[in-house]
């Protein structure tokens, strides 16, 4: 029997000569002689041949398992040997045709066995069958044996570069059965390639065996273009990673194919549509990467980039975290990279890459000119995601990860033409359409490459993810040596326990990944969630003390990192922090600290718990400045109680900004059943009690002023006199209101605000998944913007010059709740007294009760809520 294992037609082969004594299938050999040869073409003359090695294997008792060995090894060379053969044969046939076509003249429905000339980068050797099924279909499979050592493979693993252009130019490789004429073969482009891509899985390792299963319809031909429709799937062994759909080729003369239509970018799900963007995991300044830049990230040089809040400390981690091969990297700068920036807020990049003379990738059209082909465009496009994915700090939610193509998402690839030495360079625009935590760390966008203004590629929904490595911690894990590093630091260099990818997790009601293995029996049917989306304002837990056997005197230390920009500084009455904000930021941390002591397992996991803030009270203790500051809150659990399938339990918080004392309160949370939620009966025993303007006669009432905010940009935009407005954007809050200057019970001013509820809103979207209500903290936003209202209709900030509102301090303000808005409730309305006005050290301050209501209930009950008056830019300072 014969094998021959070719590395091309000119190298030689060698053969394995397997001989028996006897041909007598009877008899019994002793033995069996294995011959090598090395064999090498001549030219013009017969092949010469060296004996490389022989040996004789014993066939003698006890040594029976090694000749079966010699006799499966031999029959495996036999098979070999028959499919490298015919690849030679064909291949000898195929030297007058372009170099790297598959040979695909066969009759109608017979298979034909080739190979693919291995001079091609983009072909290794491969086996392909293929069938003409009809006279307008054809089927291919091509078995691509991958190189161990593919130059272009991210972190070991088969490049989706390598994947994508060598599906198209298998494709390609039947042109003229499809064109139907050799002469317009040869003579027309193929362009533009449009298909659908769907990953399923992770990229295979490379030297692994691949198949590609693909089928082709001619389509319509005329004398001037012609037509194809192609399907098909790569796999690793029966594993499908890769699905090709909905792909057309069209051959045409030049110009004859119309341009492309460029689409809109459109968002990918409620967060894009209401642009506020997405909060990296690390702020930085940089705008632009230089070519030594992306090299530098090539090569996973992140710090030396981004800097130390990018440095994860622990020796090795995250060494797959490269944004392509260094002799792979395709863009050669980029130009802009605003992460606020696009329709969805979610950012933009926009990026060169420089058209080489010589590369390993680059290939000839047929007049010899450089060219980098289609399938490059993409990588190209995949490139600038992982770069931006880097940019953003994805990454360090793991300790040791890989970029991979996001599976499930399916792209839409439009590759009109390749570029050439000519163009000179391509310029891409990155448009990020989805930015989420969940199921990985993920990057969608569209990408527009073109040149010279001319389009050549539109890749639309072009998706990456970050997954850990197959093995690497990923979760919380149970180990008696401590807990496992997830590849997050704080802002005091504590490694975190949990980071944004486990509370991304939370937010979904998963707290299998969030918490761990603990509570796997939970996944699904928890309704413990945390708000999500652009209203989370908890990014890490830092540590955690578990409650003792009374379920008390637990603590966590946990951060959230202020960003410089944020939707709540465009949309707030004042330049700073919003009250709100905060107070639902130490709300999150205090109500995460429960679920993470272990409330969630102490009821059966079929039963559903909501969780819903009761009362508190809380003090603002310095008027800071905090934007990219950390808030660190050390939150303690007092006490549990459980009745009647309730949870009740109270926590004791201080939250310091960087370093700096700045918040501190107490609060109690109730976690409660589906019916225990629909049987609330608000603060008065069900009851419905009319609000104070209710109950008076208003001829009676002087200074009476009625107030519509759909004119809003008079009261959002800034009094030329003073500057005060209240807020807009998402913290448009009110609708109408109902002003008495010198009303209420103490006769110091009151309003009357009420809005109208739409079931649309943004907030149920976000608080929370699948539990929709309004937050308590915009009830109390909504009041507070009631207040400012006052303060500027009274004109209580005359004289004081330019002016701005500010939180105010040493204030103690008390909330409780009862009730809660769902989307199914008409308006809600509020109602405020004014309880003092007072000139402070540094301004005014004014300061209310207020009680909130929805359609014949009073739900909340504020007392103390104040709000200063301050001159403008005055701080107290940065922390």
């Amino acid at each position: 029997m014969i094998v021959v294992d070719s590395d091309g037609v000119d190298a030689g082969y060698l053969a394995v000569v397997a001989s028996f004594p006897s041909a007598d299938p009877e008899a019994r050999p002793d033995h069996i002689t294995v011959t090598s040869k090395q064999i090498v073409p001549q030219q013009d003359s017969e092949p010469t041949s060296a004996i490389v090695r022989s040996s004789r294997v014993s066939a003698a008792a006890g040594r029976v398992t090694e000749m079966a060995t010699a006799v499966a090894a031999a029959h495996i060379a036999a098979l070999d040997a028959q499919h490298a053969l015919l690849g030679l044969a064909l291949a000898d046939l195929e030297r007058d045709r372009a170099s790297g076509r598959v040979v695909v003249d066969a009759p109608p429905a017979a298979p034909v066995c080739t190979s693919v000339v291995p001079a091609d980068p983009f072909a290794p050797f491969a086996f392909v069958q293929d069938t003409l099924v009809d006279d307008r279909t054809r089927s291919l499979i091509a078995e691509f044996r991958w190189p161990h050592d593919d130059r272009a493979a991210v972190n070991g693993r088969v490049s989706p570069l390598m994947i994508l252009e060598s599906s198209l130019r298998t494709i390609d490789s039947v042109r003229e059965w499809m064109i139907g004429d050799p002469e317009a073969a040869l003579r027309w482009d193929a362009r533009p390639v449009e298909f659908e891509s769907r990953f399923r899985d992770r990229m295979p390792l490379a030297g692994a065996t691949l198949r590609f299963e693909l089928r082709i319809a001619r389509g319509t031909r005329d004398n001037r273009h012609a037509t194809a429709e192609f399907s098909g799937r790569w796999l690793s062994g029966n594993a499908p990673f890769l699905e090709i759909s909905s792909g057309r080729m069209q051959y045409g003369e030049s110009g004859v194919v119309p341009p492309p239509t460029v689409p809109v970018s459109q968002p990918r799900s409620p967060r894009g549509r209401r642009g506020k963007g997405f909060k990296p995991l690390e702020h930085t300044e940089i705008r632009t990467l230089s070519h030594h830049a992306l090299h530098r990230l090539a090569h996973g040089d992140i710090v030396d980039v981004y800097g130390g809040r990018w440095d994860q400390r622990m020796p090795g981690a995250n060494p797959g975290i490269r944004i392509a091969p260094a002799e792979s990297l395709l863009i050669t700068g980029v130009s802009t990279i605003d992460p606020r920036a696009g329709v969805c807020g979610f950012g933009t990049l926009t990026g060169t890459q420089i058209i080489p003379d010589r590369a390993w990738y680059c290939t000839s059209d047929d007049s010899g000119v450089p060219m980098v082909d289609r399938g490059l465009l993409v990588e190209a496009g995949y490139q600038l995601l992982r770069t931006y994915a880097v940019h953003l700090g994805l990454h360090l939610a793991f300790p040791d990860a890989e970029f991979q193509p996001a599976p499930e998402i399916p792209a839409s690839i439009q590759l009109i033409r390749p570029l050439s030495v000519r163009d000179e360079s391509a310029r891409y625009r990155v448009e990020v359409t989805e930015i989420t935590m969940v199921p990985r760390p993920t990057v969608v966008a569209d990408v527009q490459v073109r040149t010279g203004g001319e389009p050549v590629a539109i890749l639309r929904n072009l998706a990456i993810e970050i997954r850990e490595q197959p093995g690497a911690a990923f979760r919380p894990e149970l180990r008696a040596d401590g807990p496992v590093f997830l590849g997050r630091y704080g802002s005091q260099g504590d490694p975190a326990w949990l980071n944004e990818f486990h509370l991304g997790h939370m937010e979904n009601g998963e707290p299998a990944i969030a918490l761990g293995q603990v509570l796997d029996g939970y996944s699904g049917r928890t309704m413990l969630y945390i708000p999500n989306g652009e209203f989370r304002f908890v990014d890490r837990i830092q540590s955690l003390v578990p409650a003792g056997p009374q379920m008390r005197d637990g603590r966590t230390v946990t951060e959230y990192d202020v960003p410089p920009r944020s939707w709540y500084y465009e949309d707030n009455a004042f330049e700073g922090l919003p009250g709100s904000i905060l107070m639902e930021s130490s709300l999150q941390a205090a109500a995460l600290s429960g679920a993470c002591m272990g409330t969630t397992a102490m009821v059966a996991p079929e039963v559903k718990l909501s969780v819903r803030n009761l009362d508190g009270t809380a003090t603002v203790l310095a008027d800071l400045d905090v934007r990219g500051a950390t808030l660190r809150q050390e939150t303690t659990l007092v006490s549990t109680m459980q009745i009647a399938g309730q949870v009740l339990q109270r926590f004791q918080y201080t939250v310091t900004a960087d370093g700096v004392p700045y918040y501190e309160g107490n609060s109690l949370f109730g976690y409660f059943t589906p019916e225990a939620l629909a049987s609330q009966i608000g603060l008065d025993g069900g009851a419905s009690v009319p609000r104070w303007i209710d109950t008076v006669d208003r001829a009676d009432l002087a200074d009476v002023i009625d107030i519509d905010y759909h004119d809003r940009p008079s009261w959002s935009d800034p009094r030329p006199d003073d500057g005060l407005h209240i807020g807009s954007g998402h913290f448009a809050l009110i609708d109408r209101a109902t002003i008495v200057k010198s009303g209420g019970l103490h006769g110091l001013g009151y309003l009357a605000g009420t809005r109208r509820v739409d079931p649309a809103d943004w907030y149920f979207e976000c608080h929370f998944h699948t539990d929709p209500v309004m937050p308590g903290s915009l009830g109390v936003e909504a009041v507070m913007q009631g207040l400012q209202t006052f303060v500027i209709v009274a004109d209580l900030a005359a004289g004081m010059g330019p002016v701005r509102f500010a939180l105010a301090t040493d204030v103690p303000f008390t909330w409780t709740y009862r009730g809660q808005i769902l989307r199914t409730e008409k308006q809600m309305d509020f109602e405020l007294h004014i309880t003092d006005i007072r000139c402070t050290g540094n301004g005014l301050r004014v300061i209310a009760d207020a009680n909130v209501f929805k359609p014949g209930m009073r739900i909340y009950a504020f007392r103390d809520i104040a709000v200063d008056v301050r001159p403008e830019r005055q701080l107290e300072g940065k922390p």
